[in-house]
C-alpha cells in the first residue's frame, strides 16, 4: 500500500470526513476519520509514506475526540489538507 501526495498548499482549506492531513513538514499523515463514539479524529496513518497504521486506539490518533470538524481543524493548525491518493495493490505481500 502507497500514498501517493502532491505537495501543493492552498490557502482556505475546508476539511471533510476522509481526507488525509499531514503536519508542516509531512513526517507525519493522518486521516480524519470518526470515531467509537461519533466524534472526529485525525487516526495516525504513519510517519511518512512508507509506514501505515491503522487504528483509532487514543495513542494512535493525532488529535482528541471533536465533536465539530471546524473544532478539529483549529485543534490541528499546524496541519493542513494535502491532496493523496490511497494506492492498495490487493496481493498481500506488497501492500
Amino acid at each position: 500500500m502507497k500514498i501517493k501526495i502532491n505537495k501543493k498548499l492552498k490557502k482556505k482549506e475546508v476539511w471533510q470526513l476522509g481526507d488525509v492531513i499531514a503536519n508542516k513538514n509531512y513526517s507525519h499523515l493522518a486521516l480524519i476519520v470518526k470515531d467509537f463514539n461519533g466524534n472526529y479524529v485525525a487516526m495516525d496513518i504513519g510517519e511518512g509514506i512508507d509506514d501505515f497504521r491503522f487504528s483509532l486506539e487514543e495513542n494512535n490518533t493525532w488529535s482528541d475526540p471533536c465533536a465539530h470538524m471546524a473544532d478539529l481543524q483549529n485543534s490541528l493548525g499546524n496541519w493542513h489538507k494535502v491532496n493523496a491518493t490511497l494506492m492498495i495493490n490487493g496481493d498481500g505481500e506488497n501492500d
